[in-house]
């Protein structure tokens, strides 16, 4: 089964903050998680 695409912006923001936690723990690099969610950091996490 396909992922239906979210259009709504709060379901985004809630993806997005579990990704950059998660990049967190596990030691990946801001830049990578900028290009998987197609989001730009405005403060070095």
């Amino acid at each position: 089964m396909k992922k239906k695409e979210n259009n709504n912006i709060f379901v985004k923001m809630i993806e997005d903050k579990h990704s950059i936690i998660r990049s967190i723990r596990e030691g990946v690099p801001s830049k990578t998680i900028e290009q998987e969610r197609d989001v730009e950091f405005v403060t070095p996490v």
